[in-house]
């Protein structure tokens, strides 16, 4: 078995309990998980057609609450995806299988809502005055930097906390009960 392990960092609260499980229970050599690595990424260059479509292609006429509810959703599958393959119900083979798919689905379901969480950034700062007079330019860019590095701290801070929090369950809980806690967390 490899002991070289590529954990996703897509799912944050699992990540620890999906690192030992891949490395203990998955027979994925270290070459297979450098190209799922590499797999990983590739969402993340297709990004600007995502964001594309949620700022031009209504789902159920809302161009971001469907897409962040579809980003959810996608996330949601994987983990419970990982969690039916951790509970020791499937071949290896089936389990390694069913980990990739869950990792591909987690990341579209993340770059999806990464293009939402981007597209509302901007459109949180009034290019207006209250009297309907166009606002500085160099204030409007200020404001819209101070917006990104805002969201940046709290997506740190985030993931922080609730990574001390999976280390913690991956040390006292079933791999497959981090999978199925770490499922539920994009649905809030």
């Amino acid at each position: 078995k490899s002991v070289f392990v590529v954990p996703n960092p897509y799912r944050g609260f699992a990540a620890i309990a999906e690192t030992f499980w891949v490395r203990e229970r998955l027979g994925l050599s270290a070459a297979a998980l450098l190209a799922l690595a590499a797999w990983l990424t590739v969402p993340w260059t297709l990004k600007m057609v995502v964001g594309h479509l949620v700022d031009t292609v209504p789902i159920l006429g809302s161009r971001r609450r469907s897409y962040i509810l579809l980003g959810a959703l996608l996330q949601c599958g994987a983990g419970l995806a990982l969690a039916f393959a951790a509970s020791g119900g499937l071949t290896p083979v089936m389990a390694e299988l069913l980990y990739v798919a869950a990792s591909l689905t987690a990341v579209v379901g993340l770059v999806v809502q990464d293009c939402v969480a981007d597209a509302m950034t901007t459109e949180v700062v009034d290019r207006t005055a209250p009297d309907g007079t166009p606002r500085d330019p160099a204030v409007v860019q200020a404001e819209l930097g101070d917006v990104q590095v805002l969201g940046r701290v709290a997506l740190m801070g985030g993931a922080f906390a609730v990574a001390g929090i999976g280390g913690w369950a991956a040390q006292v809980l079933p791999v497959a009960t981090v999978f199925l806690i770490g499922a539920a967390v994009p649905l809030l």
